[in-house]
């Protein structure tokens, strides 16, 4: 089992279905009558949706948000595993090096971005009313109602983690740098094998190959490997962490929905 589907599995998750299971038997029929009769399934009319069942579809929303962010980090390894017929992708000038670049790169940011989906996450579940560009750390862990649970520690602890690549985060989103794939590997010896496909790769795409293709195809196994397994290692470190947030949340949805059907 993935750890997105860990996630999915989640008491918190398994009970947010559950109270969005009755919405979704109360929508389907009404957005097949919108869609047969506008051919548009977007809602241009006042909503039909309880002040409690929104509640319960937001926080679905927000919760799975993180979910697939875990579940992309998870793909970004799958792709950095395996490049798929590499002489196709060469004609259209991307060699193993920059695959490697790009699907790292999207790691990078999407792992970044982990704490931020959170925060959001427990200004919905919470109730804060806050709007979410202004979902900041201080403002929500020191909210009053935040930080008297155990909620504000699963933040700052997941914050921590999504932090080691907030460097190479802004540095690549804000001046164009993009992350060094050479920095995951550990070995010096490594480095050099990593730069070897770097200008091996590229120099093929221009000219006639200095290194057999097969030297190329099999360094890119190799060190796709190693980076895989160290990538791992945080994948399974941001799972667990958000993990502990839906424990830590859970508690507090459960005392909301009760108090949503009490008012409703």
């Amino acid at each position: 089992m993935k750890n997105h589907e860990h996630l999915a599995a989640h008491p918190f998750m398994e009970l947010n279905s559950w109270h969005i299971k009755p919405v979704i038997i109360k929508l389907s029929p009404l957005l097949m009558k919108r869609v047969q009769e506008t051919g548009d399934i977007r809602n241009k009319g006042p909503t039909v949706l309880e002040s409690s069942e929104y509640y319960h579809v937001t926080v679905f929303q927000k919760a799975s948000a993180l979910i697939c962010a875990v579940e992309r980090l998870e793909n970004s390894l799958t792709y950095i595993h395996k490049f798929p017929s590499p002489r196709t992708y060469e004609k259209k000038g991307i060699h193993q090096f920059s695959w490697l670049e790009y699907h790292y790169s999207y790691f990078v940011v999407t792992y970044d971005s982990l704490f931020d989906i959170a925060l959001i996450l427990t200004n919905t579940v919470f109730q804060l009313g806050i709007s979410e560009k202004h979902c900041k750390p201080s403002i929500i862990e020191d909210n009053a109602w935040v930080k008297q649970t155990s909620v504000k520690a699963s933040l700052i602890e997941l914050g921590k983690i999504a932090s080691i690549y907030g460097k190479k985060r802004n540095l690549f989103v804000h001046r164009g740098d993009i992350p060094d794939v050479k920095s995951i590997v550990k070995s010096i010896t490594d480095s050099d094998m990593l730069e070897l496909l770097k200008a091996s790769s590229t120099v093929h795409l221009h000219s006639e190959p200095i290194v057999p293709l097969e030297l190329i195809d099999n360094v890119f196994k190799y060190e796709s490997k190693k980076i895989i397994a160290e990538l791992d290692d945080d994948v399974i470190k941001a799972q667990k962490a958000v993990a502990r947030l839906f424990d830590s949340l859970l508690p507090i949805y459960k005392k909301k929905a009760r108090l949503l059907k009490i008012v409703v």
